[in-house]
């Protein structure tokens, strides 16, 4: 898996050879609504899935993975791309991987006007 952070936004792409997927989350401080964002893509390729799909998915797994963490994480917003599938709770587990690695203060890569500049700590 791949882990970006261009400005507040989080982003993290796995690449399989039977599915891809590309998820990006916002944090808040306070309780907010979600705010759920499509990344444009060409119009000639299907549409596999919806935005409250996605966000049922990522909204189970930052529940579980607060569970886990014994943290109240909190988003405000996601952004995915509607040509990917959504199959297996693929999005749960990309928001719980996101979510486990910022907690861990793991590395991401910094992206700055759409030039990849340092791998960095959160």
């Amino acid at each position: 898996m791949i882990f970006v952070r261009e400005g507040d936004i989080y982003k993290v792409a796995r690449l399989t050879t039977a599915q891809d997927n590309l998820l990006g989350i916002g944090f808040a401080a306070t309780n907010i609504p979600v705010q759920v964002f499509e990344w444009e893509c060409d119009n000639e390729s299907p549409r596999l899935t919806s935005s409250a799909e996605v966000l049922q998915q990522v909204m189970k797994g930052l529940n579980e993975i607060n569970g886990q963490l014994g943290q109240s994480y909190r988003l405000s917003k996601i952004y995915f791309l509607p040509t990917e599938s959504a199959a297996n709770l693929v999005y749960k587990f990309l928001t719980m991987e996101l979510i486990k690695r910022v907690d861990r203060k793991e590395p991401f890569t910094l992206v700055k006007d759409g030039r990849v500049i340092v791998p960095m700590h959160v």
